[in-house]
C-alpha cells in the first residue's frame, strides 16, 4: 500500500532534474543501491526508509536507462515537494 501512495505522489509531482527514485530488490541494502548508482554514471543522495528505495543523483541525461540497466526494478522522476536537494540555478 505504501509502495503504491509513494509511486502515485513521484508520478503526478513535478520532478528535478537528475533525482530519480529508485527501486531495487530490499535485500541489496544500502550498498546495492550505492553500487547502481555509481555503475550508472552518478551517486546516490540517500537511501529511502522503504528498504530497497533510495534517491539517485546525476546530471547526465542518458542516467535513468542506466539505472535501470544496472538493475533497478523501478527509477521514476524525483518529485520536488520529496525534495532533498534541488537541480538546476537559483537566483
Amino acid at each position: 500500500m505504501l509502495l503504491a501512495v509513494l509511486v502515485t505522489v513521484q508520478v503526478t509531482r513535478p520532478g528535478v532534474d537528475g533525482q530519480f527514485l529508485i527501486v531495487t530488490d530490499p535485500r541489496a541494502g544500502d550498498l546495492g543501491l550505492m553500487d547502481i548508482a555509481w555503475r550508472a554514471g552518478g551517486g546516490l543522495l540517500r537511501s529511502g526508509t522503504i528498504p530497497g528505495t533510495g534517491i539517485a543523483l546525476s546530471d547526465d541525461p542518458g542516467f535513468a536507462a542506466r539505472l535501470r540497466a544496472e538493475g533497478a526494478w523501478l527509477v521514476l522522476p524525483n518529485a520536488a515537494d520529496l525534495g532533498c536537494a534541488s537541480g538546476g540555478n537559483t537566483a
